[in-house]
Order: C-alpha cells, then sequence, then structure tokens
C-alpha cells in the first residue's frame, strides 16, 4: 500500500510538473527592451525644446531579471513594470536639470500574479518600500539644442532609491524631442544585493541575482 501511494504521489508530481513546464513555456512572450516610439516629429509645439516637461501617460518604470525553471531545464526574463510613474525635468538651451522620477512600487505587474505575490512580500517589500527613485546628480550639458525629430543618446548619471537604498546609477539613454512630446528610453544593470534585495527563489523558480531596470518615459510640457 505505501508503494502504490509513493507512486500515485510521484506520479501526480510529474503531472504537475509538466502542466508547469508547459504553462511556463508556451505562454506569451515577456514585453520587449524599450524603445522609442513612432511619432510624426515637429507636427506640434513651440519651436524649442526649452520649459518644463512632466511625466505624463504611457510612461514606465519597471524590471527584467532571467528565470530559471525547475533547475536549468527553462531560461526566461521575467518582467514587471509600472506605469504609476512621477516626475520631470526642464530644459533650457543646452542644459537638461531637475531631472526626478518617482515609481510606485506596489503597482508593479508581470504576467505571473504568483510572482507579483512573491516580489513583493519577499524581495522588493512593497509594504515597507513603496516607492523608488531616481534623482540626477547634476544637470546634464547636451552637445546641441534639440532638434525636433532628431534621437539623441546620453548617459543619466544619479541617485536610486530602491528598497530603502540609495546608490549611485548611470543610466544610458536614448531621447527624442517631437514638438510636442520628449521621449526617453533606457535601462541599466543592477545587482540586487546593492539594494538589500534577496534574490527570489522557489522550489520551482530560482532568479538572477542580478537585473536591469528599464524605463520608457513619455514627457509633455507641464
Amino acid at each position: 500500500m505505501k508503494k502504490r501511494n509513493l507512486f500515485i504521489g510521484l506520479g501526480g508530481l510529474t503531472v504537475v510538473l509538466i502542466a508547469g513546464i508547459s504553462w511556463y513555456a508556451l505562454s506569451g512572450d515577456e514585453p520587449s527592451a524599450p524603445s522609442l516610439p513612432d511619432r510624426a516629429s515637429g507636427a506640434t509645439g513651440l519651436g524649442s525644446a526649452d520649459g518644463e516637461w512632466r511625466i505624463s501617460e504611457g510612461s514606465f518604470v519597471g524590471y527584467r531579471v532571467s528565470e530559471r525553471f525547475i533547475g536549468e531545464i527553462i531560461d526566461k526574463d521575467a518582467v514587471g513594470r509600472t506605469s504609476d510613474v512621477t516626475g520631470g525635468l526642464n530644459v533650457s538651451g543646452l542644459e537638461v536639470s531637475n531631472l526626478e522620477i518617482e515609481a510606485n512600487t506596489t503597482t508593479i505587474k508581470s504576467d505571473r500574479v504568483p510572482r507579483d505575490t512573491y516580489l513583493a512580500s519577499n524581495a522588493l517589500e512593497t509594504s515597507a518600500f513603496p516607492t523608488a527613485s531616481f534623482v540626477a546628480s547634476d544637470p546634464i550639458q547636451l552637445e546641441a539644442k534639440p532638434v525636433s525629430g532628431s534621437k539623441i543618446t546620453l548617459t543619466l548619471q544619479g541617485m536610486l532609491t530602491l528598497h530603502g537604498q540609495t546608490r549611485s546609477l548611470a543610466i544610458p539613454v536614448e531621447a527624442r524631442w517631437n514638438g510636442a512630446t520628449i521621449d526617453v528610453v533606457g535601462s541599466a544593470p543592477i545587482v540586487l544585493a546593492d539594494y538589500g534585495i534577496k534574490t527570489p527563489s522557489t522550489p520551482i523558480v530560482s532568479a538572477s541575482s542580478t537585473g536591469s531596470l528599464e524605463i520608457q518615459l513619455i514627457l509633455r510640457r507641464r
């Protein structure tokens, strides 16, 4: 009887694992990395990018971390994002100043509710640390005044506060002024332990100890 129960238990576990692998591997693809959206350049707006710009609808801040499912069977990226983002920046001639970004970590969502629940309780601990922020350390000096529709690359150097820890971070980004909007996209690698975040791990899924912070900002004039 004990042997029969053992076989039944192993059989049930096998079914669960196979179902889990199929669900995990055959589900939808994770979102791609942020990229500048297609826009009609210079259609509206003033003839200069000078002014105060605020983060608006369509923006998000999130993470991308590699997950390993059941040992070494499947590797996939876990991607979580929140559109609850505030902040902005000022442009004056060749200078970009007062760059600030704040995100509500309690609203970060991925394609897996169990993952979100686990991260909120065991890794990001969002009840204790409900916000994350990035503040530029110094004004950014541009090589030339923004031209509507032209893409530029630059690095946002500042301080990232995440999980109650503040560390310096450089975020390489692409940006484009389109007349009515300024679009900014980029990502930067982070080490979870640098911010006191425990590497997520369960009997079925384990995550990498490193990941990426991803941003997509759509700014409009205030």
